[in-house]
């Protein structure tokens, strides 16, 4: 979304115009993958009778500004609608 480089050179985004909002970005990395790999009629959405595979992060993303994502934890996994991964708090 920011187009940054993790060594910080570029403050301003690598290639500025190719950046997208956080809501493009989703759908390419979960209906976009699902549609790439002719899945799309069983995965990338979640809508009743689709395979339940997610991530439940420890904050909103669509609301976080893009330079608190890479802080963002996974709390919870699901794959195949089992939990796979479950972050007990200490």
């Amino acid at each position: 979304m920011k187009r940054r480089t993790l060594d910080g050179r570029r403050p301003g985004g690598w290639v500025p115009a190719e950046r997208i909002g956080i809501d493009a970005a989703l759908r390419a990395h979960t209906w976009g993958g699902a549609y790439a790999g002719f899945a799309d009629d069983r995965r990338g959405v979640l809508r009743p009778g689709m395979d339940a595979d997610l991530v439940l992060l420890d904050r909103e993303v669509t609301a976080a500004p893009a330079t608190a994502l890479p802080r963002a934890r996974v709390r919870l996994t699901l794959v195949g609608g089992r939990i796979a991964f479950e972050r007990r708090e200490r």
